[in-house]
């Protein structure tokens, strides 16, 4: 059983991903083409992890990965960003839906009361779906920030625990309204939206980088997706940084 370790908690300067998919073509005696799979699709990501970083220790992040991952496969799990660009968002932090806060002191669970009711404390604006189909299926969501952007491409909104993946951009009219396009269907509900994604993955060689004397030196990474399922007991999780 292979272990996976969390991926470190350093600083990307760039990052991109995308899927690979190893599809066969063949010519039959006809000359008509027929297509198949038989690998199946894996996420490709390439990082660029800054040397320094925010916190000033991205290198050594990057060598304590090295050396943990030493005489062991060198699997990682990572969250997955989107593929929209990073600023697109700007501020509307409202978009996410509605999240519930839980609050704690000294590590426990800390519970707050009126006249004897639990209080129930969030943050966001409450988002809800309604299903329809023409010639893809939809949401008709109420609750976004006015003449904003409501949806990405490749964004994920999930009801109930199912998962979708945004099919095109949507824009929120006056009222906060939006029809969003998905790839498949969700049904009606309460929408979270980018639900954390994360994936396992296998680096497929692992950089180098010297320091530099203006500060600006980094790692380049080539991952590649692995499963659980090509591994007869899966996988172990271990997450050494927190």
């Amino acid at each position: 059983m292979p272990e996976i370790f969390a991926w470190p908690p350093v600083f990307l300067t760039g990052h991109e991903r995308t899927q690979d998919r190893p599809m066969q073509r063949s010519v039959g005696l006809s000359g008509s083409s027929t297509f198949s799979q038989s690998e199946p699709t894996r996420k490709l990501v390439s990082a660029d992890v800054a040397g320094i970083g925010k916190t000033l220790d991205g290198a050594a992040y990057v060598e304590a990965l090295k050396i943990l991952l030493d005489g062991k496969p060198p699997f990682v799990r990572m969250k997955l960003l989107p593929r929209f660009w990073f600023q697109a968002l700007g501020g509307q932090s409202t978009r996410r839906g509605q999240v519930d806060l839980e609050w704690t002191a000294g590590g426990v669970d800390l519970d707050w009361t009126a006249a004897g009711s639990v209080l129930n404390w969030s943050v966001g604006n409450r988002i809800d779906g309604v299903a329809g189909a023409d010639d893809w299926p939809y949401l008709d969501c109420t609750g976004f920030a006015p003449n904003k952007v409501a949806a990405y491409p490749t964004e994920k909104f999930t009801v109930g625990g199912v998962t979708a993946t945004v099919l095109r951009t949507a824009h929120a009219d006056a009222t906060g309204a939006a029809r969003v396009y998905l790839m498949t269907a969700l049904s009606d509900g309460e929408v979270q939206i980018g639900v954390e994604e994360t994936a396992a993955f296998e680096i497929l060689s692992f950089p180098r980088s010297k320091q530099s004397v203006t500060g600006t030196f980094g790692y380049g990474f080539e991952l590649r997706e692995i499963f659980a399922s090509e591994y007869a007991d899966g996988f172990t999780e271990v997450n050494p940084w927190t």
